[in-house]
């Protein structure tokens, strides 16, 4: 493990863990030999310390950039790059609660909140707004399936309709930080403020992103809350039925429904990659009106680059490919 080989385009030279992986190009590799002469990857967790890196020269590339920082960054020279990922932020519900086991609830709260200044306000365009389950790079997305849209006053109809004229109390579990997890802090505090004003009374409570993540894993919503906010993806096509499938394990939000299993079951068995995006399409439409999640934004996971990086084709992916990246 500490000395891996393998087929691909770059090989191993050194490890100093926590620090550096030095890398070197595979003259053999099979789509042909890459461009650079080395590739060092360097772990900097602090976005502030990572724009400090590539502002003095130390690196040439970083992964999410604070969107506070792009302007200036931008300004500076550097190539800020973004796209369409097949990445969710949601807030599951767990459907046992008493006040997210109906689905009025659900729906009030995802008319409740306002994406758009999630993403213009605190995101600066660094993500876009959630209105459906799978993001716009998704083979199942379709442009006219949008359900919610921001409606304070028919989520308190919804909430009225549902028993809760006058509201209720819920509460949240969330991460600090953490892989497409994005600035978590003041976008749960912002949508907690949505949420208050059609009378939803969040309390937030944070864990550290990797024991949230081993709760999750394990079938759990840390300290048995109420819901959680985790950051997720549909980048294969099996997690569909992992967050959604009755008998999944990881269905932490308890979330069940006969047609959903049925479709998701015929989407494995379907060899037409068309006629199962469909498939999947008609999974999503079916979600949208039960409304396990609340829907709030797609990462488009910003990287930002010195003008001396050439050739990189940014991917609707986390994969990147390096073989035609060259650094002037």
């Amino acid at each position: 493990g500490l000395n891996p080989v393998g087929t691909g385009p770059f090989k191993f030279v050194s490890l100093v863990r926590g620090q550096r992986l030095d890398l070197a190009p595979n003259a053999q590799y099979w789509g042909g030999a890459p461009k650079l002469d080395k590739l060092v990857l360097r772990p900097i967790p602090d976005p502030s310390a990572r724009a400090a890196a590539i502002r003095a020269g130390e690196v040439n590339w970083i992964e999410v950039p604070s969107p506070d920082d792009i302007p200036d960054l931008t300004s500076q020279g550097l190539t800020v790059l973004s796209n369409s990922y097949d990445h969710i932020w949601p807030w599951v519900f767990d459907l046992k609660s008493k006040a997210w086991s109906d689905v009025r609830v659900r729906q009030a709260a995802n008319y409740a909140i306002n994406r758009d200044a999630l993403v213009t306000n605190i995101l600066k365009g660094t993500a876009d707004t959630a209105l459906q389950y799978p993001p716009h790079a998704n083979a199942a997305y379709r442009a006219d399936a949008n359900l919610y849209s921001y409606d304070p006053a028919k989520a308190k109809q919804l909430l009225a309709a549902a028993g809760y004229p006058n509201g209720f109390s819920t509460t949240l579990s969330f991460p600090t930080s953490g892989s497409g997890n994005m600035v978590p802090i003041p976008m749960n505090e912002s949508l907690q403020n949505d949420l208050k004003a059609v009378g939803i009374n969040v309390t937030l409570k944070s864990i550290e992103w990797a024991a949230m993540v081993g709760d999750f894993l394990s079938g759990k919503i840390p300290d048995n809350l109420d819901a959680i906010n985790i950051s997720l993806s549909f980048q294969q096509e099996g997690f569909w039925d992992v967050w959604f499938g009755s008998q999944s394990p990881t269905n932490v939000g308890h979330y069940s429904n006969a047609t959903v299993d049925s479709l998701l079951a015929s989407a494995k068995s379907q060899l037409d990659g068309a006629k199962r995006s469909d498939i999947y399409a008609q999974v999503s439409q079916q979600l949208a009106k039960d409304a396990p999640w609340l829907l709030e934004v797609n990462d488009r996971n910003p990287r930002a680059l010195s003008p001396k990086v050439k050739g990189f084709v940014m991917p609707k992916s986390w994969f990147v490919d390096l073989t035609t990246t060259y650094v002037t």
